[in-house]
């Protein structure tokens, strides 16, 4: 894959390229955070989940998804769906990232991956205190992107860090599942991956609440990223709690 060309800042690096930041570990973790939309603060929280878990990230910075057809030249993409991540210059920029750093957890012989793409949303009504974060599992689809038990594991993990959890209404707008919805890759046939059921992969969606200002967007990653952390623990140990979530969306 060739990568965009930049500077390294920090660690773990981040290249910076005119639409894509990509975050690459010096030691290999089976997360990888995707960021595919520019939204308040959730470029800045993507980013500090992969610092803190020290994963692999890929963060949109420049494509626009308010279009129906990609236009390179003016920027625009939406890179949330899949036939518009197949475009040469959005997949060479987004998404052959993602499936470099996949084909890179594999290699370092890691027997789950863990995706979570990370989205904005405003509750209905405003002013609505629960929930905080939806996730998108792909209920209602024909395959869920995540087992349930590993998604409610993670669910309980983040409510003991504060956070109120709902799960995406299947087939519902937050819930992942559209054949379109890059939610859904990894359980598609394509000519680069097939389905694959070792990875597991969450969409977030995270209230406006925790990103009106940076400090409570730091706060959010960093339960975000502890939550993170325990599901990867578990491992294939499984998770004995029911939880009777809501539904939203």
């Amino acid at each position: 894959m060739k990568k965009p060309s930049g500077i390294y800042v920090e660690e773990p690096p981040i290249i910076y390229s005119e639409r894509v930041s990509i975050i690459e570990p010096t030691e290999c973790q089976p997360v990888l955070i995707i960021c595919p939309h520019q939204e308040q603060y959730i470029g800045l929280m993507a980013e500090e989940i992969a610092k803190k878990l020290e994963c692999y990230a890929v963060i949109n910075r420049g494509w626009e998804r308010d279009c129906k057809d990609v236009d390179f030249l003016k920027d625009k993409a939406n890179c949330n769906s899949i036939s518009h991540l197949y475009n040469d210059v959005v997949r060479e920029e987004f998404l052959d990232p993602i499936f470099d750093f996949c084909h890179k957890i594999r290699k370092a012989q890691f027997i789950n991956i863990y995706i979570f793409i990370v989205h904005g949303f405003v509750l209905t009504p405003p002013g609505q205190t629960d929930p905080e974060i939806v996730l998108g599992f792909g209920s209602g689809a024909k395959k869920l992107t995540c087992e349930r038990w590993r998604k409610d594991a993670f669910a309980y993990a983040l409510q003991t860090e504060g956070i109120s959890v709902a799960n995406g209404k299947a087939k519902g707008k937050y819930a992942g599942a559209s054949k379109d919805n890059l939610n859904q890759l990894f359980k598609l046939d394509t000519p680069d991956w097939n389905v694959d059921n070792s990875i597991h992969s969450l969409q977030l969606e995270i209230d406006k609440s925790w990103r009106e200002n940076a400090e409570d967007a730091s706060f959010c990653a960093d339960a975000i990223s502890k939550a993170i952390e325990t599901l990867v623990e578990l491992g294939d140990e499984g998770f004995d709690k029911q939880l009777n979530l809501p539904e939203y969306g």
